[in-house]
């Protein structure tokens, strides 16, 4: 991962907070609890860092993002053995 991901407090809940282009990124998470957030932080970074993507992504960066997406699931340790 090339940014550092920050978890911090933001409206009673939890929030991320990244460095991107001298820009601060900053998104409130659903979660609830600090290890729950963390999850969550790493799979929104993710997405965003894939949705900033140009269009006309290949099948294998859609595939590898499809997998980063599942995380933690066994699928995702199954998925890396097909495509």
């Amino acid at each position: 991962m090339s940014a550092e991901l920050t978890i911090g407090r933001l409206r009673g809940g939890y929030c991320v907070t990244w460095y991107e282009d001298g820009k601060r990124r900053r998104h409130q998470l659903k979660a609830r609890t600090p290890k729950e957030a963390e999850s969550e932080a790493v799979a929104l970074f993710r997405r965003k860092q894939i949705a900033d993507k140009p269009l006309g992504r290949t099948v294998a960066e859609i595939w590898e993002g499809y997998r980063m997406e599942l995380g933690d699931k066994p699928t995702a340790k199954t998925i890396g053995y097909t495509g």
